[in-house]
């Protein structure tokens, strides 16, 4: 595993604290985690990013 990465026994272990909208932050370190209403469940989904000077995918 990556430096800071998050496995399953992560998200096993840890339950979400709150839900949100849009969410406007501080500059930061984001985690997005796409995820379906039921376990095992494949889907597609679609993330947009918007950013005011560009970015640097890593």
């Amino acid at each position: 595993d990556k430096p800071g990465s998050l496995d399953q026994q992560f998200f096993s272990n840890n339950r979400p604290v709150a839900r949100s909208g849009k969410y406007r932050g501080i500059r930061s370190v984001y985690v997005i985690v796409a995820s379906t209403y039921r376990p095992n469940q494949q889907g597609e989904f679609f993330l947009r990013v918007y950013t005011k000077t560009g970015n640097i995918q890593g």
